[in-house]
């Protein structure tokens, strides 16, 4: 963890030098609900979401709040590999081929399809909150 933000109902815990005003804000809004659980994370890849920052963790007592537990499922770092007719391809040296993948409605597979958008930042790590 590299930084606390204690000014809100509950702590806001940073995983990241640099985040985004949006991002934080959201992050800011999440820490004053009457049920989140002991703190907010924010890890190393956030990013301004719908609501709740992506890269955002944030545990609840007695609700479930479907937002919170992923919009941008699929957003990775430049080292998560995925797997193309030619092989295993790291996502920093995507240029666009063929993915293989299963399709999600039927469980078939694979099937093969093109990766909708990169949301990528660069050399972020994955960190245990």
């Amino acid at each position: 963890m590299k930084k606390v933000v204690p000014t809100e109902l509950r702590p806001i815990k940073l995983w990241l030098d640099d985040i985004e005003n949006g991002a934080l804000a959201q992050a800011k809004n999440l820490a004053n609900l009457p049920f989140v659980f002991r703190h907010i994370a924010i890890l190393p890849d956030a990013h301004q979401g719908y609501g709740m920052p992506i890269g955002g963790v944030m545990a609840t007592q007695g609700v479930v709040i479907p937002n919170a537990v992923g919009v941008d499922i699929g957003c990775f770092d430049r080292e998560t590999e995925y797997l193309t007719p030619l092989g295993w391809k790291k996502f920093g040296s995507y240029k666009e081929e063929l993915v293989m993948q299963f399709d999600p409605k039927t469980n078939e597979g694979p099937i093969y399809n093109v990766v909708y958008k990169k949301t990528i930042k660069s050399n972020t790590p994955f960190k245990k909150v």
